[in-house]
């Protein structure tokens, strides 16, 4: 299962540089007009790729390019779609903490700092903010030191209270955690940490997560906050020798 997630992380890389290819700029963690961008809904990262993904009729079907994701999910939005299931993870389907929108065990990651409920545009040091699309030219950390995302997933009402993830993007001002978290910030934001909205996993120990260079890398539970933050960030100067 662990194998078969890594595989998955890996094909969400292929699929995120081919976006870059063709747009020269990763997509943003999710898009917003600049006038109602702290209380509209917007399309998330793992929305923009879907034609990367073989998921092309979906995306026209959902109208990414033009239409607004609606604030309520839909039957489309609800759509299972295995390649953001991590299969160790035992949440369901659809992510009754994140409005039923159909789940994704996989998030971007902002940089070490909280974007807060209410993300602006054009903030977050990591490889992923609202309505920004950073390039590879951005990272000067260079792209095998930076993490772009990680996994995730929901569990009930119970400690830890992880809320997980959705795929389509953010449905209200209040969920952009669905979509993208930080990591590195304080000692709640760990791998496997108490950061409701964090990034946690059901393999044992640790979570994997991709680099900007498509490369995946499992994270121990450990791993200390310093680098953790370092990682998160694409420009600190601070490089972390990895393996």
């Amino acid at each position: 299962r662990r194998s078969d997630c890594k595989s998955k992380l890996k094909q969400i890389g292929v699929a995120l540089h081919n976006y870059h290819d063709v747009h020269s700029a990763f997509p943003a963690a999710f898009y917003r007009s600049a006038a109602t961008e702290r209380s509209a809904p917007g399309w998330g990262w793992s929305a923009s790729i879907l034609p990367q993904m073989e998921q092309t009729n979906l995306f026209e079907d959902l109208n990414v390019t033009s239409a607004a994701l609606p604030g309520s999910a839909t039957a489309l939005t609800q759509t299972s779609l295995g390649i953001y299931h991590c299969p160790s993870a035992t949440d369901p389907v659809v992510n009754a903490r994140r409005g039923d929108f159909g789940k994704s065990n996989y998030k971007a990651v902002f940089g070490d700092t909280d974007p807060g409920s209410n993300a602006q545009i054009g903030t977050g040091n990591g490889l992923f903010g609202p309505s920004t699309a950073w390039s590879f030219r951005d990272i000067t950390d260079g792209s095998s030191n930076t993490i772009a995302i990680g996994e995730t997933y929901a569990t009930g009402t119970t400690a830890p209270d992880y809320r997980g993830g959705i795929w389509a993007g953010n449905p209200t001002d209040s969920r952009s955690g669905g979509i993208m978290r930080h990591i590195g910030e304080d000692a709640n934001d760990t791998v496997n940490g108490a950061d409701t909205f964090g990034f946690a996993s059901l393999h044992t120990g640790g979570a994997q997560f991709l680099f900007g260079d498509g490369a995946v890398r499992f994270l121990s539970e450990n791993t200390n906050l310093d680098t953790l933050a370092n990682m998160a960030q694409r420009n600190d100067g601070n490089v972390v020798a990895l393996p």
